[in-house]
């Protein structure tokens, strides 16, 4: 039976405005007195640290605690660790290439099949299950099958070492090099072009992004630089900031961002990079590698000798007077107006059911992009209209405690 959409339209606001308390840090148990490299947490809250020549150590509560989780790690020099849609755990080492683990970390297998370079600087997931590595002399590779195999990602660029990744809800890649910039991919890593216009430090050492599709990037000189059109322009981000040189920079869904630099500390933003301040009541080792953010709100560091530090309270969020839900699921597609295939992201806050289906204007289903249950994480789904007519569509995301309903126009 075909289902058909009734268009009423109920807007319901609900959000609360919270004080911006400057974190106080604490140092966790473990792993003491290490340098750690490289942070990540999933979506049960377990944070997973990577050190220099020491392995990989993983905490279920909180860095209470935590245990050295290296069977099957032949590499035990950690640049970096991402953790996938599905679960799995993967890191980048120096030497050693990727290490997967399907377990949360209790083992781990070599995942290097077609990567030609061991040296995995930085690990990160784009569209879904598309993974990239960055290498330090031979670019980008990427995987479709979870790091079963991989193939040279390189296509349009000329600089080899990245040092980052990173990539927004509408599919964008983008990819920090030594001295190149950075580069930006619409389709998946196939093709890639430098988008610097702006930068007035070419040595990308860190990049995040945000739901809002903000990239922030953190670079060895410079400060911290911001685009919010995609790479199209970037602007320098230093109010308050008063660190050239960034070693990790995090953002949140709500607006904040930090930057951890190699001998002042942590600096945080509340509005998306605008003005900054330095927060390190509690550190006792101002030499910053990485910052990861946990679900539920906690900031870890890692630091150059000194193990892990914690937020001692979860951060807050941002103050608003502005009418929206407190989560944004449904970003718009990209492109719109599209002939005839665009792209739909979106991203779930918790684990359960998700529904993704397109209408035509009378409100009948056409096509059913999502129908199943997915890990928490951001989404992107292309859909191709090459059988149906130009006009308007709609498409709505349903999950447990969600539902949204955008717009879109097919033009031929």
């Amino acid at each position: 039976m075909t289902n058909s959409l009734s268009f009423k339209i109920v807007f319901v606001v609900s959000f609360s405005i919270q004080a911006h308390a400057q974190p106080v840090w604490a140092p966790t148990d473990g792993p003491l007195n290490s340098h750690v490299l490289a942070l990540a947490t999933n979506a049960s809250g377990h944070i997973f640290a990577g050190l220099e020549g020491n392995g990989l150590y993983r905490s279920t509560n909180h860095g209470a605690s935590w245990l050295l989780v290296t069977a099957g790690l032949t590499n035990t020099f950690i640049y970096s660790i991402t953790v996938g849609p599905n679960g799995d755990v993967f890191c980048g080492t120096s030497g050693g290439g990727v290490f997967r683990s399907t377990d949360n970390g209790e083992t781990w297998s070599q995942a290097n099949t077609g990567l030609t370079n061991g040296l995995a600087f930085t690990v990160r997931f784009g569209t879904n299950e598309q993974l990239y590595t960055g290498t330090l002399g031979a670019g980008v590779f990427g995987s479709t099958n979870l790091g079963h195999t991989w193939s040279p990602s390189n296509n349009g660029f000329s600089t080899p070492s990245v040092y980052s990744l990173t990539s927004t809800s509408d599919g964008f890649i983008f990819a920090g090099t030594d001295g190149g910039g950075i580069y930006r991919s619409t389709d998946l890593g196939t093709n890639w072009i430098q988008v610097n216009n702006g930068l007035s430090s070419f040595r990308i050492y860190s990049l995040t992004s945000n739901p809002q599709r903000m990239v922030f990037a953190g670079t060895l000189g410079a400060g911290v630089f911001r685009s919010t059109d995609g790479g199209l322009l970037w602007e320098r981000m230093n109010n308050g900031l008063v660190s050239a040189f960034i070693y990790a920079v995090a953002a949140s869904n709500t607006g904040e961002v930090f930057a951890g630099t190699p001998s002042a500390g942590i600096y945080r933003s509340t509005n998306n990079g605008n003005t900054w301040t330095q927060t390190n009541s509690g550190l006792t080792n101002l030499n910053i590698n990485a910052i990861a953010i946990s679900p539920d709100g906690y900031v870890y560091a890692g630091t150059e000798g000194s193990g892990v530090f914690r937020s001692v309270e979860p951060i807050t969020s941002v103050a608003s007077n502005e009418p929206f839900p407190k989560h944004i699921y449904l970003e718009q597609n990209y492109p719109n107006p599209f002939n005839p295939n665009t792209r739909i992201p979106f991203q779930t806050n918790d684990r359960g059911f998700v529904s993704l289906k397109v209408f035509d204007l009378l409100g009948e289903e056409i096509a059913m992009l999502v129908n199943e249950s997915r890990e928490p994480g951001r989404y992107s789904v292309e859909w191709n209209a090459a059988d149906y007519p130009s006009g308007v569509y709609f498409y709505r995301l349903v999950t447990s405690n969600h539902t949204e309903l955008r717009k879109m126009v097919l033009i031929k």
